[in-house]
């Protein structure tokens, strides 16, 4: 609607206030690039369909992720420098080769005062297509972060088209099996955070991740 819309453009214009300082808790952090993250996403989708109605995420080699298109606590970012170098803290990401010098370091300075990366944010970001994690109806906050992230992974989880049934894992899993492996072997993480664990789930197979539009049908 017009009036989420304007919402949502009143919060981005918050973000570029935001002040990065000491005081804020890694949780507060995380919290933040999160859900920069996700409002930096629903824009831009908004803003790619106004020009094409059939727009997708993955045109033109996934540009739609490398671009910076906007402004987090004084820096200019792209949606891969917050997942990979701010949250993920891969320093030899190119997305950091791809912005200048003082903002690489801003975004590697930040990933530190974050922390180690909690591989269930993989959750907590919405990319705007099928497979990706459900778009939460909710704020992240300090507060309630670890609850919340643990509600993610669970509702992706149980999801058998997208994260985990009879026809394999996502490929989240195999792509980011680094990041998982920090906490447990994929399979073991699986079975922490599905209500079934994996009785049912077939391990050795990855799911086609589908970069179609995730449009409510």
């Amino acid at each position: 609607s017009e009036e989420a819309q304007a919402l949502l453009s009143q919060y981005l214009e918050q973000l570029d206030r935001v002040e990065l300082d000491a005081a804020m808790t890694p949780a507060e952090r995380s919290a933040l690039w999160i859900n920069a993250y996700n409002a930096i996403t629903v824009q831009g989708v908004i803003d790619g369909r106004a020009d094409d109605p059939a727009f997708r995420v993955d045109e033109d080699g996934f540009a739609f992720f490398q671009i910076q298109r906007a402004r987090v606590g004084g820096l200019f970012v792209s949606l891969d420098l917050i997942e990979h170098a701010i949250l993920r803290g891969d320093a030899a990401h190119a997305s950091l080769a791809a912005v200048d010098a003082a903002t690489g370091a801003a975004a590697l300075a930040e990933h530190e005062a974050i922390g180690p990366f909690d591989p269930r944010l993989h959750f907590a970001l919405n990319c705007a297509s099928r497979s990706c994690p459900n778009l939460s109806g909710e704020p992240y906050l300090a507060a309630t972060l670890n609850d919340q992230l643990d509600g993610q992974a669970t509702v992706f989880l149980d999801d058998p088209t997208k994260g985990a049934g009879p026809d394999g894992v996502s490929s989240l899993f195999l792509w980011f099996a680094g990041d998982f492996q920090t906490v447990a072997p994929v399979d073991e993480f699986i079975a922490m955070h599905r209500t079934d664990g994996l009785t049912g789930v077939r391990i050795d197979t990855y799911l086609e991740y589908l970069w179609s539009p995730n449009d409510v049908v």
